[in-house]
């Protein structure tokens, strides 16, 4: 399916407002809820293309054969592949869909076989399927199953990204219907949207929830005919901190300029309320990081686009401390690039302390195989963002440039999965440490 945008009034299309916290602007579109007669709207649209792994793109729309049978499948208005002129999507070749009943709790897939291109796509599939109600889901690829109104599904962590876009399959949408004739499909999901401006080229970007939301998994939805749209509902025991980032995969690379370039991640409604960081990666080994504090303003919710402002791509650490999830310390920034890693605790191989107090934290790593020792007083409440003295009162085979009993003004790059991530702006030397009894994040 394809996406383009438009600013309409609060008729169902598109409003804007003010985005609070990140800190400029909110862009958002809301979308029309009412079924669209077939063939009422044909657009034009930049093609983007769904299509199961392995197989070829079709020059030509696929032919219904003499065994199967056909339905209208109408997009609502704003919803699916593309965002660019007219915020409103169009299907597109090799789209396909999986549909359920009573006799297919599983599904059964149908794929386009006309509409390219336009909001009322036909769609063709096997004729015995059965009869109705039927539920769908677009893609196929994310539907798993169904048990009376509710469809489940499981949402991948990653997304591709699409010039102008959001990634193949990235904005799942779902409709229901007596009858299989005509069905109106409804979307599940928001959309973030960034513009980096810069001369690096983007290999992907990551966001982060700071109240640990779950942001993609398996998952159920219900309450597809309701009029404020499908419920989303995440199973309840992804509740690792690993559940709660996305990334968007610029595959060979995506080259900024300075006019900007436009990055967009498919997010689940009701979660980003309570802040979020942004990672943006080159493919130089360089990152960004910024952040967007809790407020009411960052919401996704369905069908709408939050556009923050644009940035100018600046990177301040290495990829590799970023990335890196090895406990110990590091060569942090990316004018830096002399000190490796040089301390790491090794499971099986090292040994660790940990003692809170009501003002502080100290963490003691010992890394058996290599020797080092590195013991490290903190600030008990540690924030994104934010500066603190760190004091290292123990390095025990370690450079001379951790013998300093203390780090004035160590910025917390971000914290997850129960580590923190510190970098000392003038040395260039980060640590990733541990954080027992984590507070709630900011």
């Amino acid at each position: 399916m394809k996406h383009s945008g438009e600013k309409k009034a609060p008729d169902g299309m598109m409003t804007i407002m003010t985005l609070k916290s990140f800190p400029a602007m909110r862009q958002t579109f809301s979308l029309f809820g009412a079924a669209l007669l077939a063939g009422a709207l044909v657009l034009s649209c930049a093609r983007t293309t769904e299509l199961d792994p392995g197989q070829n793109p079709q020059t030509e729309p696929a032919q219904a054969v003499s065994d199967s049978m056909s339905f209208t499948a109408v997009l609502e208005t704003g919803t699916r592949t593309q965002l660019g002129t007219g915020n409103k999507v169009c299907w597109s070749e090799g789209d396909k869909i999986r549909v359920f009943n009573e006799n297919n709790t599983t599904g059964v897939e149908f794929t386009l076989t006309g509409g390219e291109g336009t909001q009322t796509g036909t769609f063709s599939g096997p004729s015995n399927i059965g009869s109705g109600p039927f539920r769908a889901v677009y893609p196929a690829s994310v539907a798993t199953g169904a048990q009376g109104e509710t469809i489940s599904l499981g949402i991948p962590s990653s997304q591709a990204y699409a010039a102008g876009s959001f990634g193949n399959g990235a904005n799942i949408s779902a409709g229901q219907g007596d009858q299989l004739d005509e069905m109106v499909f409804r979307n599940l999901m928001g959309v973030l949207s960034l513009t980096l401006k810069g001369n690096a080229t983007i290999g992907s970007i990551r966001i982060l929830s700071y109240a640990q939301e779950t942001l993609f998994g398996t998952a159920t939805v219900s309450g597809i005919a309701e009029a404020a749209g499908p419920t989303l509902t995440f199973d309840a025991d992804q509740t690792d901190e690993s559940f709660s980032r996305l990334t968007l995969d610029c595959g060979e690379g995506v080259a900024l300029t300075d006019e900007g370039k436009s990055f967009n991640l498919v997010v689940p409604a009701g979660t980003l309320k309570d802040g979020y960081l942004i990672e943006v990666y080159d493919q130089a080994g360089k990152a960004m990081v910024r952040y967007a504090k809790a407020d009411d303003g960052n919401a996704m919710e369905r069908n709408v686009v939050v556009t923050m402002p644009a940035l100018t791509y600046a990177p301040d650490y290495k990829a590799t401390f970023l990335q890196s999830e090895a406990i110990g310390a590091f060569s942090g920034t990316s004018s830096d690039g002399e000190m490796n890693e040089i301390c790491k605790y090794l499971d099986g191989k090292g040994q660790y302390a940990y003692l809170n107090s009501e003002t502080s934290r100290y963490l003691r790593l010992q890394d058996w195989a290599e020797g080092f020792a590195l013991g490290v007083r903190m600030p008990y409440t540690l924030n994104n963002g934010k500066k603190y003295n760190v004091t290292v009162e123990q390095a025990t085979g370690l450079p001379t440039s951790l013998t300093q009993p203390a780090f004035t003004q160590m910025r917390v790059v971000k914290k997850s999965e129960g580590k923190v991530w510190l970098q000392d702006n003038t040395s260039g030397i980060g640590f990733i440490l541990m954080l027992a009894e984590e507070e709630d994040n900011d």
